[in-house]
């Protein structure tokens, strides 16, 4: 009987060490370029969708694309919009907050550093620059 917990997932070659997920990858597959790229654009998408529902929930008109967050990378040049320090990380911001009526729009977005979106809080980006 083939163990199928030790046979890669997308290349079907054996599997040393089998990591815990139930669909195991080789090292080589595991590290593939396009794959990583694929799985990156996956969360970006959910991402993208989540914050469509917490919008919707709000009442809050519009919604945004991975493709808007890629366009917004690049205006930024990878770099947060208040403190100017590269984006490693990043979370997707509204200029006026859907709390406070703000549209769920590209134009509304920014992208900042977890640091600076956790201290901004619900102020407007006007009112955080400010302080």
């Amino acid at each position: 009987m083939l163990d199928l917990s030790k046979i890669c997932h997308e290349c079907g070659a054996k599997v040393v060490h089998p990591s815990s997920t139930r669909w195991p990858l080789c090292p080589r597959c595991e590290h593939d370029p396009q794959r990583i790229k694929k799985r990156e654009r996956r969360r970006l998408w959910r991402r993208c969708q989540l914050a469509r529902v917490r919008a919707w929930r709000m009442g809050a008109p519009g919604k945004y694309y991975p493709d808007d967050i890629a366009r917004l990378r690049r205006e930024q040049n990878d770099r947060c919009a208040v403190c100017d320090r590269p984006l490693i990380l990043f979370h997707v911001d509204h200029k006026i907050p859907l709390s406070r009526g703000g549209e769920n729009r590209p134009p509304n977005l920014q992208l900042l550093c977890p640091a600076c979106n956790d201290a901004k809080g619900t102020m407007t980006h006007e009112e955080f620059i400010r302080r």
